[in-house]
């Protein structure tokens, strides 16, 4: 799998989970009911791959009568323990995404819906899928998604600085890989994705929720909106691995790269409050298919 500093035992998993945003109820039930929409379906068992500090666990926890949580990170999967009730039928295993199958670590032919949010990006994908596939009962559900960034619908231009010092190799994008940057820059153009999932799964579905290209259908299963301020900004960028990453490796900057960030954010659009909240929709994507 690709590099990644939340594989470092020391990495903030609880500074991650207050500053991450969740996932909205209705991505829960679309997933859910295209699962159930095929006769002899069930939900017994859920595997969330790439489970992190179990955000999208905690959400799916309740439609499933046992769930087995993976994540390679021994801190993400400590947070996740902390952050779902210890009443929850949820098993927890360190195991990357392209070792599903591998000396037991999940039956095959025993999961009925796989998840992975936000996280599949990590994984060798061929081998990601080849794994899900295996693990996955006969027309088994496979769902992941994804938000890339937000957009701050009152500053016009705010999505250049953040591909600047977010994706660009000139600033914390230097530690993606090119695939990844356009995994997460051209998600509506990935037909190498889409090849990668049609030689393992079927009826697969994909849609975007994304304000500057025009799709911000309120009633869309994963339309996200929030309101965020500067403060807030701040924050989200000190959960990026890549935020991480460019930290370990300049330790004599001058200044914190995200506060250089968000400074020219706040500089550009003339902000004289950093606590002022922005109406923010966030630019998502999801997939769901069935194992062939």
């Amino acid at each position: 799998m690709p590099s990644t500093s939340y594989l470092d035992k020391n990495f903030k998993s609880s500074y991650y989970n207050k500053f991450r945003p969740s996932y909205p109820e209705s991505l829960v039930d679309k997933v859910v009911s295209y699962h159930m929409k095929t006769p002899g379906n069930e939900c017994n068992l859920l595997l969330d791959v790439g489970c992190g500090t179990g955000i999208a666990t905690k959400l799916f926890v309740p439609k499933f009568k046992k769930c087995i949580a993976t994540d390679p990170s021994s801190a993400m999967l400590g947070c996740a323990r902390d952050n779902i009730s210890k009443d929850a039928n949820v098993v927890y295993k360190e195991v990357a995404g392209e070792k599903l199958a591998e000396d037991g670590n999940v039956a095959l032919n025993s999961i009925d819906m796989v998840i992975g949010a936000q996280s599949i990006h990590w994984c060798n994908l061929d081998t990601l899928f080849e794994q899900v596939n295996k693990v996955l009962k006969p027309n088994g559900t496979f769902a992941f998604w994804f938000y890339t960034q937000p957009e701050f619908i009152e500053l016009p231009g705010f999505t250049d600085l953040y591909y600047k010092y977010g994706w660009s190799d000139e600033f914390m994008g230097h530690y993606l890989t090119p695939y990844q940057r356009h995994f997460f820059t051209k998600f509506n153009e990935n037909e190498e994705l889409m090849n990668k999932l049609r030689k393992q799964f079927t009826n697969i579905e994909f849609e975007i929720s994304c304000h500057s290209q025009g799709h911000s259908d309120p009633n869309a299963p994963y339309y996200q909106t929030t309101e965020m301020s500067m403060e807030d900004l701040r924050h989200l960028v000190k959960t990026w691995s890549l935020y991480t990453s460019w930290v370990k490796n300049h330790p004599n900057d001058p200044k914190d790269i995200a506060d250089r960030f968000v400074d020219e954010v706040i500089n550009k659009f003339n902000i004289t409050d950093e606590s002022k909240m922005f109406k923010v929709q966030w630019t998502t994507f999801y997939y769901v298919c069935r194992r062939s």
